[in-house]
């Protein structure tokens, strides 16, 4: 019985397929060659014959007893068999090639369905839905590999939710004491009229580490809502001043311009989160540009589409940390983003708002230093 059931087996996989039909596809290669040859063969003799008869015949009627001779141009010459038999050949191997693609692309269509599946995966989906890329039209192999991956792909996507899960959780839990916080120093800073050197120091630490752990908590909910997108009309240019004029004092500090340029763009999109993914590069370019560069916003149209530029003139990104730039709690340098206050939320937040605003982003060089960030959205 296991006998059967592993010969039933081997016959459902691809290397099973394809030995047979190398076999099948020779054997007609051969089979072709021998009957076209063999043809060609009966057809030359055929001729070489009836021009014998022929002379035969006309040796007879002149009743001439002397030696039939014939001219080498009579019949078929050995040049003209070769060249035949190459032509036949070629044309055969041509035949069979054609075929044998065609087989081979019957037997990988279920893996580039495979590929086409797994290529469509979005990580930030809600969940995985079981077998969804499960193949069951292809061979054996293909089908191992595609439960295979489907049980990975399910395993990761319970991780990834438990993982965000938990972060939410213990964003929300955060939010209150956070809250709480802030206000009794506010409340502190007041009362202390004293001016002490080391309690005001400790309150503006206190102050500032709350800060910071409240932006990280407010980016957390951010990812996490799934509140539709409310859109209505929007000047892209008077997004960007209104954030200019807030981060005016911290450019100051760097020595840094803003600068704005190209069209007044308008687009039908949601303006409150739209504003905060703007927000986040500049601020970011702010945060690890050097003293007297530029932060510079560039808008304009293409066809249906509204491009907006945000460049800067600090450190730049490397390429192998241009593919992660976005990803969740990913920081560049672990010890340069504890300087600046970045936590590995920022970026990731910007992807998830120009994803759910219908458009995309993506990071290159500003040559001849910095970096510059595209945002592409749909105008309506």
């Amino acid at each position: 019985m296991k006998i059967s059931n592993h010969a039933a087996n081997v016959r459902k996989t691809i290397v099973y397929k394809l030995v047979v039909a190398v076999m099948v596809i020779f054997l007609a290669m051969i089979g072709i060659l021998y009957i076209s040859i063999n043809y060609y063969q009966h057809y030359a003799m055929s001729g070489l014959v009836d021009r014998l008869e022929n002379e035969l015949n006309k040796a007879e009627k002149s009743k001439d007893n002397g030696i039939l001779i014939l001219k080498q141009d009579e019949g078929i010459s050995r040049t003209e068999f070769v060249i035949h038999t190459a032509i036949i050949s070629l044309s055969v191997i041509c035949l069979g090639a054609i075929t044998f693609y065609i087989v081979i692309s019957g037997v990988m269509k279920p893996l580039r369905q495979l590929t086409e599946k797994v290529s469509n995966i979005d990580i930030e989906r809600a969940s995985y839905e079981k077998n969804y890329i499960l193949i069951e039209n292809g061979g054996l192999e293909i089908k191992d590999l595609s439960r295979t991956l489907d049980r990975a792909f399910q395993e990761i996507y319970e991780g990834y939710e438990r993982q965000k899960k938990f972060s939410i959780n213990v964003a929300h839990e955060v939010r209150t004491p956070l809250a709480v916080l802030s206000a009794k120093i506010d409340v502190f800073k007041k009362k202390n009229t004293k001016g002490d050197r080391e309690i005001t120091e400790f309150v503006n630490s206190m102050e500032k580490n709350i800060a910071h752990l409240s932006d990280m908590v407010e980016g957390l909910m951010l990812l996490s809502g799934n509140q539709p997108v409310q859109k209505k009309m929007v000047h892209i240019n008077e997004l960007l001043d209104e954030i200019f004029f807030d981060m005016e004092d911290r450019a100051l500090e760097k020595d840094l311009k803003l600068t704005m340029q190209g069209e007044d763009v308008i687009i039908n999109t949601d303006d409150q989160i739209l504003e905060r993914a703007l927000f986040n590069l500049i601020e970011n370019g702010i945060k690890y540009s050097e003293k007297g560069g530029s932060i510079q916003a560039c808008m304009k149209t293409v066809s249906d589409k509204a491009v907006i530029k945000i460049s800067d003139e600090g450190v730049g990104i490397s390429d192998e940390d241009k593919a992660h730039i976005f990803d969740l709690f990913y920081r560049v340098d672990q010890s340069r983003s504890r300087e600046t206050g970045g936590h590995g939320i920022g970026l990731a937040l910007v992807m998830h708002i120009v994803n759910r605003l219908g458009g995309t982003v993506s990071v290159k060089d500003n040559i001849p230093k910095g970096s510059v960030f595209e945002i592409i959205l749909p105008i309506n």
